[in-house]
């Protein structure tokens, strides 16, 4: 029986295994910290390899595994160690997860920056669709995206802890990574783990490929470090979610804006209204007090035209009847001004209104008035 027939990370078991992996790994600070190293000089994976983590990661999927524990069991060389180790190391490398991460970062595009998980996703748009392509090959996208970087336009630069071990790995064809995501798993519960044989998925040669990585990596670590190689530095893209809350506070303070205009046009609409109110007011009281003026003027008037009247109809009655009377009385207006202001007339308000009680008919007031009426042609109302 083969020791080991090859078996795609893509079946059923194959995905399951994926979850538990990038499970254990986000869950264990050391482990996801040596295999992802962030950006700066912290180092917190306590001096160990990277490999003694990934066996970690091969005991946590295989040692109770219905399918692969019996195999696991019987481990007992460094050799042993490296052919379940180096499982996880290809199922993480650049041509597995990771690769497929960048790639997907990069058809995600701008659309996606910001975009911390699937419920961020807004329906109806681009973004849907690239996203529902993304994860019917990679459901893991967002976790293994958190793995390789903060930024979802994460590019490889290189950096990372000056203590670190270098692997050298990289600069060949990556004697233990697999070429594709169908990397083999030990299947057969009775096989011997210790024997290789030639349907094994480790490639065993270089490729010119990996040669021409390697050589494009060396001369990266020649290129001199000084102010002519600093990378001018990169602005994080804005948070999808910093956007909306910076587009919300915008539209809020111009609809605050617009009800303060609309409160102040209000305000002058009835400044204006209730000053044409005062003034048509102002306007009206005058009417009215120069319509009572008049009223006054006139009645003031014609209280002294009939006082006139009265006062030489009572001169008249007191000196006895006389053919003058009707002479003196159908004169003109003009023959009755010289009488207007004789000593019995006293007004008894501002008013000019009289009544009875204010004439004079006392001796001495019949004796002070002198109609002259001598002056009057009898019946012809023309003076001689």
């Amino acid at each position: 029986m083969s020791l080991r027939r090859r078996r795609s990370w893509k079946d059923e078991d194959g995905i399951k295994l994926t979850w538990q992996l990038i499970t254990a790994i986000e869950g264990a600070d050391e482990t996801r910290a040596s295999l992802f190293p962030p950006v700066g000089a912290n180092k917190i994976s306590g001096g160990r390899k990277k490999s003694e983590y990934q066996f970690e990661l091969a005991k946590t999927l295989f040692a109770e595994h219905p399918k692969y524990m019996d195999a696991f069991a019987t481990i007992t060389t460094a050799k042993d160690k490296k052919f379940w180790y180096s499982k996880i190391k290809n199922r993480l490398d650049a041509v597995s997860l990771i690769k497929k991460v960048r790639a997907q970062i990069e058809e995600m595009g701008q659309t996606g920056a910001g975009v911390e998980n699937e419920e961020d996703i807004m329906p109806g748009t681009v973004l849907t669709t690239k996203w529902d392509l993304i994860k019917k090959d990679s459901p893991w996208f967002f976790h293994m995206r958190s793995l390789v970087g903060e930024r979802p336009n994460l590019v490889h630069t290189g950096l990372g802890n000056n203590d670190s071990a270098v692997d050298m790995g990289i600069l060949l064809s990556g004697g233990d990574r697999d070429l594709d995501d169908s990397s083999s798993l030990a299947a057969d519960d009775a096989a011997d783990p210790l024997t290789c044989s030639p349907d094994s998925d480790v490639p065993p040669v270089p490729t010119l490929e990996s040669a021409k990585r390697g050589e494009k990596a060396a001369r990266k670590r020649k290129q001199p470090s000084g102010p002519a190689a600093k990378k001018a530095p990169t602005t994080k893209p804005a948070n999808i979610k910093d956007k909306f809350m910076a587009t919300a506070i915008a539209e809020e303070e111009i609809a605050q804006q617009l009800l303060k205009l609309k409160q102040s046009k209000h305000e002058v609409r009835k400044e204006v209204q209730l000053e044409k109110l005062r003034l048509q007011a102002d306007a009206k009281a005058k009417k009215n007090e120069a319509r009572l003026d008049l009223a006054r003027l006139k009645m003031a008037q014609e209280h002294k035209y009939r006082m006139a009247q009265m006062r030489v109809a009572a001169s008249q009655s007191q000196a006895g009847p006389s053919s003058h009377t009707g002479a003196y009385m159908g004169g003109s207006q003009s023959q009755m001004e010289p009488y207007s202001d004789l000593p019995m007339l006293h007004t008894s308000s501002e008013s000019g209104e009289s009544g009875a009680e204010s004439f004079n008919f006392s001796s001495d007031a019949v004796n002070s008035f002198d109609p002259q009426f001598g002056s009057f042609s009898y019946g012809s109302g023309s003076t001689h």
